[in-house]
């Protein structure tokens, strides 16, 4: 199986203050990962590294065998890198199209057999399409969720990264999220989730990291994850 995305050793830190502690985790292509832990463990930290927000202190960062970790956010983005971020940040005073639009870029393969279009995000988030000449701020929450992924796809990421997609949404618009990352997964999208809700997770991903305090304490499939029931309460709280 290839090896999209490989994280080894990487330790960061907040001025004085150490965030990770030599995390190692990978995603291989096609595969959905998690990132699992309570609030300030590392979760957000790591996707700072990722994406070039924040210079890690030690390790290496290497997407489809190249190494990330010093090179700045727009070049990561280039290299195929796609962030859905906590909190959507959409563009509010732009219509739903111009943040589609404001985003887009080009497969960085001419035979990717099908690239993200306007049509092809319409497609998977029909209600964007119905929405597509309203301004961000007139979008309910999970409206802007939807455009906020959207725009990401526009990217034409090779690696997708969704920072707390489902937070704070009704169960309902939950569960079309969930619904529409299992599709961009059966298109073969590999894909980063962050997210608190570990029901829906098994299911969705393939492979799960748990953070506390700044360390990998467990990792292992789905299959294993339900049986940890002890583990996800300890560590996840739930």
């Amino acid at each position: 199986m290839t090896t999209l995305l490989e994280v080894q050793d990487l330790s960061a830190a907040y001025g004085r203050a150490q965030a990770l502690f030599g995390i190692d985790f990978d995603v291989h292509a096609g595969e959905v990962v998690t990132l699992l832990g309570r609030n300030g463990m590392g979760r957000s930290t790591t996707v700072k590294c990722l994406f070039g927000l924040l210079r890690p202190q030690r390790g290496c960062i290497r997407l489809a065998g190249r190494a990330i970790h010093a090179a700045p956010s727009h070049e990561i983005s280039r290299l195929g890198l796609g962030l859905v971020p906590e909190g959507r940040q959409i563009f509010s005073n732009l219509s739903v199209e111009e943040n589609l639009v404001a985003t887009a870029r080009a497969p960085r393969h001419k035979s990717d057999p099908a690239p993200w279009t306007l049509q092809r995000v319409y497609g998977l988030f029909p209600r964007l399409q119905e929405r597509r000449r309203n301004q961000g701020w007139q979008l309910s929450g999970g409206e802007q969720q939807m455009l906020a992924i959207g725009r990401a796809l526009m990217t034409n990421p090779t690696l997708l990264v969704l920072d707390e997609a489902t937070e704070g949404l009704s169960p309902l618009i939950r569960q079309e999220i969930w619904d529409s990352l299992s599709r961009l997964k059966q298109d073969g999208l590999s894909q980063i989730v962050i997210d608190k809700n570990v029901k829906p997770l098994l299911k969705l991903a393939d492979r799960h990291f748990v953070l506390e305090k700044g360390r990998v304490v467990w990792s292992g499939k789905s299959s294993q994850l339900a049986e940890q029931s002890q583990l996800v309460h300890q560590y996840l709280g739930v």
